[in-house]
């Protein structure tokens, strides 16, 4: 979960070459990543801290 898709793009690559790990999902702001992880209740979130209307700060 990033606001940058280059960054969504590289860490979809690491997660796909992961064993036992695969991407159900991806957002670009921070109230998408909220109702994505409600809707698919993934075990792993990668989430960019400072995103647009909603962040970790």
């Amino acid at each position: 979960m990033d606001d940058q898709a280059p960054f969504r793009d590289v860490a979809r690559l690491v997660v796909d070459m992961a064993d036992g790990f695969a991407v159900v999902g991806e957002a670009a702001g921070g109230r998408e990543a909220v109702a994505a992880a409600a809707e698919l209740h993934p075990a792993l979130v990668l989430m960019d801290m400072n995103m647009p209307d909603m962040d970790g700060f």
